[in-house]
C-alpha cells in the first residue's frame, strides 16, 4: 500500500532516510530465529540505505527541502 503513496515532492520519497531513526523496514526480512540472520537483516539494510542514498544523489535532490520542515 505504501508504494502506492506518492507526493509532489520526490525528495520525500526519501525522507525516512534523512529521519533520525535507524529502524528500515525490508521487504523481504529473515526471520530472526534463524541462526545469525539478525546480521544478514542489518547487512541487506546498510545496502539498502547505500543504494537509496547514491539515487538521491544522482537525482541531484535537495536535503533543504527536509531542513525547511524541521523549522517549522
Amino acid at each position: 500500500m505504501l508504494d502506492e503513496i506518492h507526493t509532489g515532492q520526490a525528495e520525500y520519497e526519501y525522507g525516512y532516510l534523512f529521519s533520525g531513526s535507524r529502524e528500515y523496514l525490508l521487504l523481504h526480512p529473515v526471520p530472526y530465529n534463524t541462526k545469525g540472520e539478525k546480521v544478514s537483516n542489518e547487512r541487506a539494510v546498510e545496502k539498502l540505505v547505500q543504494e537509496k542514498l547514491l539515487e538521491f544523489q544522482s537525482n541531484n535532490y535537495h536535503l533543504e527541502i527536509f531542513m525547511a520542515k524541521g523549522r517549522k
